[in-house]
């Protein structure tokens, strides 16, 4: 079942930086009911954001090898945002063949049409959600695809219950083999007023494959606040295995960009994740996973979670090659706010996981391994970028056979390079820890 993020072990980080409580106090106060209201839709600029010290060397020269077929432009002063992918850097997606159904707009009416000689019905009406379902609904057994072309597909009718405290706009409890894809960001599916569910949504389905399209959660207009069932995510895959998300566009969910649980080989690529008001990314109690070249822009518990699920251990999980920014919105329906860059052990605990070649700029904290009470067991981190942490780069507690190498820290002097508790066999070598004091923008600090 969905689940909601335990607030005991985020609430003891908080306590174990209490003395950083006194000084935050003013600037928060004048930052959020001062500067951030004058910031249209409260986003913040990407890289240069207002509230961290930024090492201008790092900020200007720093380029994205894991991500070059994807670029991402935020526009601060209206809130807008395009993403282009040029090329696919591994051609793990894409058209498997004609589709089985096409979806397409015709003035008010969506219509699914499918292939020729399919002998599959055509559905077309006014309610996208129900006719795109009606297509998943009515594929063989087997499986099959569906394309849906360019345009945005509002959904505001009652959601699909998936079971488990999951709702979605779209989805299935039972079809597996989906394809699900877009024309590039082209294609939206977006939330309308008070749909207060997910978007889109699979529960024991096994091999969906979801690329080239748009999410947007579009947080403002929902009333429901999204702390308890109906989660709003902007994808969720439950018992759900050999499943991948790439190349798709999340922003303003108002919980997380997108959710896996209890699942194996489920991968997410390529994709990024703006202004979600809890998680850009949650994997929990997954194996054998991959989570790579994504780009987080604007969270504010944390950006890219791979962690357990209660006694269910994420297992064999590589967080490679992702770029994570402005871990610090204030929007978290749980009240929490941690501002974790990324993270594993969170509600259960992780093993065999390894965080590398990551760049992590805006967060309170870079990288944490806390399993507390439970511990986490053999991770590796190593050849990560780390700067303009609030508190530490690197947080490490209840955590054993922890390996740290190769990383690169910007930190100023008032600010931890690790913080360690009830940590065991732990290794560290190769890492370059840079005093960015001297040369650092410094500005209001968020809190």
């Amino acid at each position: 079942m969905a689940k909601r993020r335990k607030a005991t072990r985020r609430t003891r980080k908080r306590n174990s930086l209490a003395h950083y409580a006194a000084a935050s106090l003013l600037t928060f106060a004048v930052v959020y009911l001062i500067i951030l209201p004058l910031i249209p839709n409260n986003r913040l600029p990407l890289i240069s954001n207002p509230s961290y010290p930024i090492h201008p060397i790092a900020r200007n020269t720093q380029t994205p090898t894991m991500i070059t077929s994807v670029a991402l432009t935020i526009s601060p002063s209206s809130g807008s945002a395009t993403t282009t992918w040029s090329s696919r850097s591994t051609a793990t997606t894409g058209s498997t063949g004609s589709p089985t159904y096409t979806v397409s707009q015709s003035g008010p009416d969506t219509i699914a049409t499918p292939a020729s000689g399919s002998g599959l019905s055509t559905y077309s009406g006014t309610t996208p959600e129900t006719i795109i379902n009606d297509a998943i609904a009515a594929l063989p057994s087997s499986g099959g695809s569906i394309s849906i072309g360019a345009g945005t597909y509002t959904f505001t009718t009652t959601p699909i219950n998936l079971g488990g405290g999951n709702y979605a706009a779209i989805g299935s409890t039972n079809q597996s083999n989906v394809e699900i894809y877009g024309q590039d960001n082209s294609t939206i599916l977006a939330a309308g007023t008070n749909l207060n569910a997910a978007i889109l949504g699979g529960l024991d389905v096994n091999n969906w494959n979801i690329h080239d399209l748009a999410i947007n959660g579009n947080m403002a207009v929902q009333s429901d606040s999204g702390s308890s069932p109906p989660y709003l995510w902007g994808i969720v895959l439950y018992g759900s295995s050999n499943d991948l998300i790439e190349h798709v566009y999340f922003h303003d969910c108002k919980t997380y960009g997108a959710q896996i649980g209890r699942g194996n080989n489920d991968n997410v690529l390529y994709s990024q994740f703006g202004h979600n008001g809890g998680n850009g990314l949650l994997m929990y109690g997954v194996t054998n996973s991959l989570i790579e070249g994504n780009t987080v822009n604007g969270a504010s518990d944390v950006g890219l979670d791979a962690s357990g699920a209660g006694s269910t251990y994420a297992n064999n999980v590589t967080v490679t090659g992702n770029w994570v920014y402005n871990v610090n919105l204030g929007l978290s329906p749980w009240g929490l706010n941690t501002g974790i860059g990324i993270m594993t052990g969170d509600d259960g605990p992780a093993e065999n996981i390894q965080i590398t070649n990551n760049y992590v700029q805006g967060a309170k904290v870079g990288i944490d391994s806390d399993a507390s009470p439970d511990t986490n067991t053999n991770i590796l981190i190593s050849g990560n970028t780390i700067e303009s942490t609030r508190y530490a780069a690197l947080y490490l507690v209840s955590t054993s056979g922890v390996t740290v190498k190769n990383n690169t820290f910007y930190i100023c002097s008032d600010e931890t390079v690790v913080y360690e508790s009830g940590v065991t066999g732990y290794s560290s070598s190769g890492n370059t820890t840079i005093n960015s004091c001297s040369t650092a923008t410094t500005t209001t600090q968020m809190s």
